[in-house]
């Protein structure tokens, strides 16, 4: 081969480089673009379904997630505490998951009665709700109720009085009397009638006090159906006790009614106890 034809190949092999090497780069950023073009936009992380995955894991496959083991103060890694009852509230600790009650506590919400007995009829036959004090929503305790023998489910009982005191179930709850018992302290003085005058129905020795200093104890002026608050009751111008003295009636002003109150006729000194005697009139 002379050194024409040796130099032509050369050219040509340096030629056919150059394409090879053109064409090559030109698919490599066609691929890249194709790809970058069909890549879908990522979507953001869902922290918010990690946590619960990570919550629902149940290493020991006990039945109870490993979070809520761990913030139970269970352990994960076990799955014979599912069977235990940590607070002997008659719940094994899988059921106290199950029921979302507080496996270190035996009376969740606090309404006095045990969890275990909430979620059964059991001593008390009644079915609560263990997450719920109130599962009637009438202001009273569902242990409270039960313990009155009163109904927790049923809201009605609420207003009733069922011990006649003139003090509805729910005064008696709030004021913390017995709603089975007219008389909680046994100072002679109905409960209700103590509270609507401002005296301590849960306190004895209030009966022997003197409110509104007439000379007339508390429970003396229940007796007499005074006001221990107010030391004249009828306002017709005499103290309660004075009332007594005169004969008359305190929780009436006019006792013989004769038109003229008793303070008056006292005043004009006839007297307020005969209808016949009484005062000129000019």
């Amino acid at each position: 081969m002379n050194p024409g034809q040796v130099a032509m190949l050369m050219i040509i092999a340096i030629i056919l480089l150059v394409g090879f090497t053109i064409f090559y780069a030109t698919q490599e950023k066609t691929t890249a673009q194709n790809i970058v073009f069909q890549q879908p936009e990522p979507s953001p992380p869902n922290v918010e379904k990690k946590h619960v995955q990570t919550y629902r894991q149940d290493t020991d496959g006990d039945g109870m997630p490993d979070g809520w083991e761990v913030n139970h103060s269970l352990d994960p890694n076990n799955s014979t505490d599912a069977n235990l009852d940590n607070d002997n509230d008659a719940l094994e600790n899988k059921e106290e998951y199950s029921y979302d009650t507080d496996p270190l506590l035996n009376d969740t919400d606090n309404d006095m009665i045990l969890d275990g007995e909430e979620v059964i009829p059991g001593n008390d036959t009644y079915v609560t709700d263990p997450l719920l004090n109130d599962t009637d929503s009438d202001g009273m305790p569902d242990g409270w109720e039960v313990n009155n023998s009163l109904d927790p489910t049923d809201d009605s009982d609420a207003y009733m009085d069922q011990d006649n005191d003139n003090l509805t179930n729910l005064g008696e709850c709030n004021e913390g009397t017995d709603p089975n018992n007219e008389d909680t302290d046994g100072d002679g003085m109905p409960d209700g009638w103590e509270v609507n005058h401002s005296l301590d129905p849960n306190n004895s020795t209030d009966a022997n006090l003197d409110n509104d200093n007439d000379g007339i104890s508390n429970i003396d002026e229940y007796n007499e159906g005074t006001d221990p608050n107010n030391e004249d009751t009828d306002g017709d111008g005499i103290v309660d006790s004075e009332e007594q003295e005169y004969g008359t009636d305190p929780t009436n002003p006019d006792s013989d009614g004769d038109g003229v109150t008793d303070g008056a006729e006292i005043l004009e000194g006839t007297d307020p106890t005969n209808s016949t005697d009484m005062p000129e009139i000019d």
